[in-house]
């Protein structure tokens, strides 16, 4: 029988406030404006304003990083903004000089495949051949042929638009700095207001086609459920801070950083956050997360941040056993896990012998939690139970 230890931990989310990110080193103080990793070891960072548009790569998750731009690739010294990556040899960088470059051998070198009049601020691809940029005075550009050739869209806006995201090759969006949301369904050919805010909106991002979100100043969140027919506030709970980006690693698993050098994190799509404590004070400008555990920040003065486990670590203060009931124990099914301390909101986290996170999930009030455990392999089980008072280890026996 095959045993596997797994970790299920309870907490409320206002103890969440210790995280375990680790600060690597660029070797450069410089203003990092994007990352973008395409596996967990194979990374690559962007800098920004008055930094020269450096791009560094690193292929040890983070451990060193190679300044990779030179005067022989042709990169000019303007800003970098955004990056991204279609495969492992292919990418693409814009910046403030209204330039896309491209690389075909993983930023060995690099070229210039465009040149608009206009800064270009993020660019986003839906597939190997389809992508999308945009920047100021309502700039919109679209290749359909892997950046070899580019078309001039607009959305009939001169506003700076700071961020683009498309969910299929014909529907996108872009936010802008007025607070402007626009949607189109035909590729770019034609575009929908769809919201007016009065807050900068910096960035968007959708996990389905019907599900996105949209962050700025003031600690806006927004959130639609119908493709951006309309759009509700999420409440953070918290002093706002001005959110620069946002990613999703599944449904409900997303992530914010922030112009104070926060994190924030969900796990129930939108409803709830929990500040993850970094220790910085640093600006941060872009996250990204090549799988579910491990993810990276950038931000100024060269800070890159890591974690390997979502971003959590919890202080564990054991309680007494009878504080918890687990039951039934063995099971096949499911198993409901009963105690007084359970009454606001639990916080569920599965880790595997290894330590990997495998399951994450939260519940809202009552004294009853139920857990389907019937797609675990057979074995033993030891469950961790983390409520607001502290922690307690049960085994559990599934058959």
């Amino acid at each position: 029988m095959k045993k596997i230890i797994l970790f299920i931990f309870l907490a409320f989310a206002s103890t969440l406030g210790f995280s375990q990110w680790t600060t690597l080193s660029s070797g450069l103080n410089l203003g990092l404006t994007s990352v973008y990793f395409i596996n967990v070891d194979t990374g690559y960072v962007v800098s920004g304003p008055s930094d020269g548009g450096r791009i560094l790569k690193t292929t040890n998750g983070g451990d060193t990083w190679l300044t990779i731009y030179s005067e022989s690739t042709s990169i000019p010294w303007d800003s970098y903004t955004s990056i991204c990556f279609i495969n492992r040899d292919t990418g693409f960088v814009v910046g403030t000089e209204g330039e896309v470059h491209k690389t075909n051998n993983g930023g060995t070198t690099w070229s210039i495949v465009t040149d608009v009049s206009s800064a270009l601020k993020s660019i986003f691809f839906i597939n190997d051949n389809t992508g999308y940029a945009c920047g100021s005075n309502g700039i919109i550009i679209k290749t359909i042929n892997s950046g070899l050739t580019w078309s001039i869209l607009s959305c009939g806006t001169y506003d700076y638009l700071n961020s683009v995201y498309f969910t299929d090759t014909n529907t996108g969006y872009v936010v802008s700095y007025s607070g402007k949301i626009f949607k189109t369904i035909d590729g770019g050919t034609t575009w929908t207001l769809l919201i007016g805010t009065n807050n900068v909106l910096n960035a968007v991002y959708f996990t389905d086609f019907n599900t996105g979100y949209a962050v700025g100043e003031n600690g806006k969140v927004i959130k639609t459920i119908n493709g951006g027919d309309s759009w509700f506030s999420l409440s953070l709970g918290l002093y706002p801070p001005e959110f620069t980006s946002i990613y999703f690693t599944d449904s409900n698993t997303g992530y914010l950083v922030s112009f104070g050098g926060g994190i924030y994190k969900t796990i129930n799509a939108g409803n709830t956050w929990t500040n993850l404590t970094i220790g910085t004070n640093y600006i941060l400008y872009s996250v990204c997360f090549p799988n579910s555990n491990t993810g990276y920040a950038v931000g100024y003065n060269g800070i890159i941040l890591k974690t390997t486990n979502g971003g959590i670590h919890v202080e564990e203060n054991q309680l007494p056993e009878s504080n918890i009931n687990l039951y039934p124990n063995p099971s096949n099914d499911k198993i409901i896990i009963s105690s007084n301390e359970i009454s606001e909101l639990t916080h569920v986290l599965i880790y595997d012998i290894q330590g990997k996170q495998i399951m994450e999930n939260s519940f809202k009030y009552g004294t009853l939690i139920e857990l389907n455990v019937s797609e675990l392999p057979k074995g033993i089980y030891m469950v961790k139970l983390i409520t607001l008072l502290g922690v307690e280890t049960k085994k559990l026996v599934v058959q």
